[in-house]
């Protein structure tokens, strides 16, 4: 090796490693500003403080699944259903999206209680989909349907708003918005979720994200890695389920609940609850054991249940109650017998 090519490489290598240092110190910048601690989606910066659940779903890994390809067989979805299924507003769900971040707000959509339920909330949610996106084509099916284009901060916004009919049932603040955080980021929800993910995408703390939840951010680290996971606040997942009163009398109080699942072949999930303290714990688990038991009970004569039944484990310490369970393809082909193609119920 000459000398001219000897320090023509050592130059080069020199260049690449402060090429790299840069980009690692500006991506470290970048989560710092966000908040956003490693190894969890970026997309949690969209997320307000006042979040009362929060989600995620890799649906590349989903989609791409054994899970998925059996629930299609269960299902016996033809070509035409699969197209009906994968695409939604002009997106191909299973070639161009990698992950969702998606989460309820905390304050209800305005003029609930005209929707003739005055007990039931109609949640503001967002869902925030990464992927490969072709805006003009997602822009030009939203104003097919109806949508018109509006500026926000220099981000083009498509709004559905609602017709008359629709502000009766869900009150007159039911706009319904499309607009890209990002070239590859779509957010997807109530109109003023939409708005307000484009004021924290330039937020220069991460106070006013959901990071700053301390309890919401334990819950969402303990997930990290999982195919799919939800937290929440116990309180605000019992209102929007709409469970009864009766039912909510029977469980000891709780803070926060969440579940995650791991989803290749089969499924692997935990689902746990923190409660108020270790008495309530000890309660609380009393009560699922009282409802294992009886699911057992009544699956003696099914053994593909039973099979099901033998990966439940109950655990937890202190304040912490948990549930796990995991479903193989051949337990859940067993649960959920193939359809034939001319079965429609």
């Amino acid at each position: 090796m000459t000398n001219k090519s000897r320090y023509f490489l050592i130059g080069a290598s020199l260049l690449l490693l402060a090429g790299v240092g840069v980009g690692m110190v500006a991506y470290y910048r970048a989560n710092q500003v966000a908040g956003i601690p490693p190894g969890l989606p970026d997309e949690l910066r969209y997320v307000p403080a006042t979040a009362e659940l929060v989600a995620y779903a890799d649906i590349h890994t989903v989609m791409n699944s054994e899970l998925r390809r059996e629930l299609e067989r269960a299902a016996a979805i033809h070509s035409k259903g699969k197209g009906d299924i994968h695409d939604v507003a002009g997106i191909d769900l299973e070639k161009q999206v990698n992950h969702i971040v998606a989460y309820l707000d905390a304050q209800p959509a305005s003029g609930a209680a005209q929707s003739g339920e005055p007990n039931r909330e109609v949640p503001r949610g967002l869902l925030i989909v990464q992927g490969t996106f072709e805006q003009p084509k997602v822009e030009e099916f939203i104003r097919e349907h109806g949508g018109t284009l509006e500026d926000y901060h220099g981000k083009q916004l498509s709004i559905h708003r609602p017709s008359e009919d629709e502000k009766q049932r869900h009150g007159p603040n039911g706009e319904v918005a499309v607009g890209f955080l990002q070239p590859n980021l779509i957010a997807l929800g109530n109109a003023d979720l939409v708005r307000h993910a484009i004021d924290l995408s330039t937020a220069a703390t991460a106070t006013a994200n959901v990071t700053s939840s301390a309890d919401l951010m334990t819950l969402v680290r303990a997930a990290a890695g999982e195919t799919a996971w939800v937290v929440g606040r116990f309180d605000a997942v019992s209102r929007r389920m709409g469970l009864p009163s009766a039912v909510r009398q029977q469980v000891p109080p709780l803070r926060l609940v969440s579940a995650k699942a791991h989803i290749n072949g089969g499924v692997r999930a935990v689902i746990s609850a923190e409660t108020a303290d270790q008495a309530a714990a000890d309660q609380f688990r009393d009560v699922v054991r009282g409802f294992v038991a009886i699911v057992r009970m009544q699956a003696g004569a099914k053994p593909e249940l039973q099979n099901a039944l033998k990966s439940l484990e109950l655990g937890g310490t202190g304040s912490t109650v948990q549930l796990s369970f995991a479903m193989t393809p051949e337990t859940f082909r067993a649960l959920v017998p193939q359809r034939e193609h001319g079965d429609s119920r």
